[in-house]
């Protein structure tokens, strides 16, 4: 069965809407650095249901969430989806990979047509060295635990 969206059709967004704007991990980030990075982004369309990342891909790009919501999916050995998170309008997934270049974790599907920018490692990785106030605020995103 078809989508009600074929990706070459998608048009629900304007030029407009490419904007990383309201991106809460962009918010530590220089006006002219943030305008570079909305520059550089690939610009990509997703139609409800359609999958952003699968599970264990090898991909490491980083998006950040212009418009829509996505859902964060993982499974039970019995193949049984069990949804982790809703990830919406100004938020932002894939950063562990797109530094530490390992296969992606979750599934990520979006959960309306969705608006992404992504980011390459390579220049999430410049941006990271660029803004430390972004770096640091990433950090604290991530939970940390030390075996003893």
């Amino acid at each position: 069965m078809q989508n009600d969206f074929d990706q070459k059709d998608l048009s629900h967004f304007k030029e407009t809407n490419k904007s990383l704007n309201g991106i809460t991990l962009l918010s530590e980030v220089p006006p002219d650095r943030g305008l570079k990075v909305e520059q550089i982004c690939k610009w990509v369309e997703y139609a409800t249901n359609e999958i952003i990342i699968n599970l264990e891909d090898r991909s490491t790009h980083v998006f950040f969430i212009a418009r829509g919501t996505v859902k964060v999916i993982n499974f039970l050995d019995e193949g049984q989806q069990i949804a982790l998170a809703e990830l919406h309008e100004g938020d932002s997934f894939g950063e562990l990979p797109a530094i530490d270049l390992k296969k992606r974790s979750a599934r990520i599907s979006a959960a309306e047509p969705t608006l992404v920018g992504q980011l390459s490692s390579e220049d999430f990785h410049s941006l990271l060295f660029d803004c430390p106030g972004m770096a640091l605020a990433l950090l604290k995103r991530f939970p940390v635990s030390f075996a003893p």
